[in-house]
């Protein structure tokens, strides 16, 4: 053993060894925390009420979520297409993460228009070819009309 774990658990029916078993199996959790904790994002608020900084906290868990989503339909996406996305020509994944894709999105504004025939999506006359695939990639599906 390398290390000391502190571990509090709400289940008093795990021994110590199968809570820490449990806790390492949610990687994946703690790596989309890690998102949340990033300096990048929290470091230049400042807020000193307590409310405003649990509001905060619940904008960044919905963001947390919205971009969990994104990732989760792009790669939806990506099997009924049958095709991998080539990430910033180096290789190409079933699974890209959303920070290798949110950059292709970044001058990129879609217009919704809302009308009697219902809704059209559209996308300006400038955007790139991988841009639109990103876009159909998140809109195409049972629940979406493509634009």
């Amino acid at each position: 053993m390398e290390g000391a774990f502190v571990l509090f658990c709400s289940a008093p029916e795990l021994t110590p060894s199968e809570t820490l078993r449990a806790y390492k199996e949610q990687s994946a959790v703690e790596n989309r925390f890690r998102f949340l904790k990033d300096p990048y994002f929290v470091g230049p608020v400042n807020l000193k009420l307590p409310h405003r900084v649990q509001a905060l906290g619940y904008v960044m868990l919905m963001t947390l979520l919205v971009y969990s989503l994104f990732e989760w339909s792009i790669r939806e996406g990506l099997k009924r297409e049958n095709e991998p996305f080539h990430v910033a020509g180096s290789y190409r994944t079933f699974r890209p993460r959303g920070e290798t894709v949110l950059p292709e999105l970044d001058d990129i504004a879609i217009v919704t228009l809302r009308g009697p025939e219902g809704t059209i999506r559209q996308l300006p006359s400038n955007y790139s070819r991988r841009a639109e695939r990103i876009v159909r990639l998140c809109l195409d599906g049972p629940d979406h009309q493509p634009f």
